[in-house]
C-alpha cells in the first residue's frame, strides 16, 4: 500500500513582510536587553509596547548567532510569524499564528521538513500532524478533531504503509490496530482498549489487546489466533499455513 499523501507547502516567500525591522521597532517601542556574563554578548532583547507588554523577542546563543524570534499579541500569545534556527545557523522552525491558531513547520538540519502541524498558542496540536525521514518520506500522521486523536498511520522509509491505529470509541480509549508487511500484506490486527491518547504517544505498547488477534503470513494466511482478555491471552490457535 503506497502512501500516497502529498503535502505541498506554500511557503511565502515574502515573510519579512510580515516582521517589522529593528530600525522601527527602536523608533517606536522600548527596548529590553539582557546580556550574557561570560562573552557580554546579547543574550535576549525584548521590545515593548507603551504599557510595556512584550510584543517581539529575539533571543541568541552564545556565539551571536539568533536562536529565535517571537512575535506576540497584547494579551502574549504568538502571533504573525515566528523563526528558529540551530546553532550553526540552519533554520529549525516556521510557525505563523493568527487569533491563538499556528500553523508550524519543524526542520532537520538538511533543510527538510521533520513536522508539519497545527496547534494552539501552548503548542498543544489541535487539527493535524505530519511528520517525515531526513530523506522527507512521509514517516507518520495523525488526524485529529479539536484536539481529540482519531487516527495515527505509520509508514515505512519506503512509503509502503506500516501501520494503523484507529480510535473507535475515545470515551473508553479503545481502538483497531492494523500493521503491514512493507510488501503491503496485512502482518497482524486486532482491537486495543486503555490508549493513551496524547496526540504523539497514540501507542499501543502501554495499551491492552481485546478479543481476537491475528497474525498472519506474506501470503495472507493465518498463522496465529490469540483471545485477549484483561490484558492476557487466554487461548491461542496456531494454523499450518496453507501452499
Amino acid at each position: 500500500m503506497k502512501n500516497t499523501v502529498i503535502i505541498v507547502f506554500l511557503l511565502i516567500t515574502k515573510v519579512d513582510a510580515f516582521c517589522i525591522g529593528d530600525s522601527m521597532f527602536r523608533k517606536h517601542f522600548k527596548i529590553d536587553t539582557s546580556y550574557y556574563q561570560e562573552s557580554n554578548k546579547v543574550r535576549y532583547i525584548n521590545y515593548l509596547d507603551s504599557n510595556f507588554v512584550k510584543i517581539k523577542t529575539k533571543y541568541f546563543f552564545q556565539n551571536g548567532t539568533l536562536h529565535f524570534e517571537k512575535n506576540y499579541d497584547k494579551y502574549g500569545k504568538p502571533e504573525g510569524i515566528s523563526r528558529s534556527w540551530y546553532e550553526t545557523g540552519e533554520k529549525k522552525s516556521f510557525s505563523n499564528c493568527s487569533n491563538g491558531d499556528c500553523e508550524i513547520i519543524e526542520y532537520y538540519k538538511n533543510g527538510r521538513a521533520k513536522l508539519f502541524y497545527r496547534a494552539d498558542s501552548s503548542r498543544k496540536v489541535v487539527d493535524f500532524y505530519f511528520s517525515f525521514f531526513e530523506d522527507g518520506i512521509m514517516a507518520s500522521t495523525i488526524q485529529l478533531d479539536s484536539g481529540k486523536v482519531l487516527k495515527r498511520t505509520n509508514y515505512y522509509r519506503t512509503g509502503e504503509l506500516k501501520s494503523v491505529l484507529t480510535v473507535t470509541n475515545y470515551s473508553s480509549s479503545e481502538g483497531e490496530f492494523r500493521k503491514y508487511f512493507e510488501s503491503g500484506a496485512i502482518k497482524q490486527k486486532g482491537r486495543v482498549t486503555e490508549l493513551k491518547l496524547d496526540f504523539n504517544i497514540i501507542t499501543i505498547n502501554s495499551s491492552k489487546k481485546k478479543g481476537v488477534w491475528y497474525e498472519y503470513d506474506t501470503k495472507g494466511n493465518v498463522l496465529i489466533e490469540e483471545i485477549w482478555k484483561d490484558g492476557e491471552v487466554i487461548e491461542t490457535v496456531r494454523h499450518v499455513p496453507q501452499n
